[in-house]
């Protein structure tokens, strides 16, 4: 959904600098309107394309820390661990959020952020403590190591997380220069339109 949404966008603004308008005729400059438009899609995919960037960064750090605090036994560097695989992971929502936000039509946003809040509660909250208790019971040995099975799954788990924003970040990639592409016409246009007046 977020390919076809940001390909379609960067179609119709790249459409829109084509010269022609909707009956074929072939119009003298960009309106306006049309560079307003433009300028706008550009800014919003250069925010998405930071956004992920930025939350990508964030999940490399915690994916680092997580399989960290699993092997290590002092408690003190456990802390430390899974303090920065806690505000590593936090620290992506934001920028995920805002990048979803923005590839969601208008008019589709509030239903996009009700079913990435649905989904991450299933596949996260819900999931891990079901997920972890069914591996732990299935894990032979003393109870020791079925503790440490389960924090190792639920630890291992962000590599899941980190996998979708690497396709989110491929994504954002792929429809940001469509957008600029298109913007770069436009302001080629309007230098050769001033040009022309100057000379006039």
């Amino acid at each position: 959904a977020t390919r076809s949404t940001a390909a379609a966008a960067a179609s119709t603004v790249a459409g829109a600098y084509t010269g022609a308008d909707p009956v074929g005729r072939r119009r003298t400059g960009p309106s306006e309107s049309a560079r307003r438009a433009a300028r706008a899609a550009v800014t919003r995919h250069t925010r998405v394309l930071v956004s992920m960037r930025v939350a990508v960064a964030f999940a490399v750090a915690a994916v680092a820390a997580a399989p960290c605090a699993c092997l290590f036994m002092r408690w003190q560097v456990v802390v430390s661990l899974l303090w920065t695989v806690l505000f590593c992971g936090g620290a992506t929502l934001a920028p995920v959020t805002g990048a979803m936000l923005a590839v969601a039509p208008r008019e589709l946003r509030p239903l996009a952020s009700a079913l990435s809040t649905l989904t991450s509660n299933l596949l996260g909250y819900a999931l891990s403590s079901f997920l972890s208790g069914c591996v732990m019971e299935m894990v032979p040995g003393n109870r020791t190591r079925q503790l440490r099975v389960g924090f190792t799954l639920v630890l291992g788990w962000s590599a899941v997380a980190f996998a979708c924003f690497i396709v989110g970040l491929g994504q954002a990639q792929r429809a940001h220069p469509g957008a600029a592409a298109a913007v770069g016409r436009v302001m080629a246009e309007r230098r050769v339109s001033k040009a022309g007046q100057a000379r006039v």
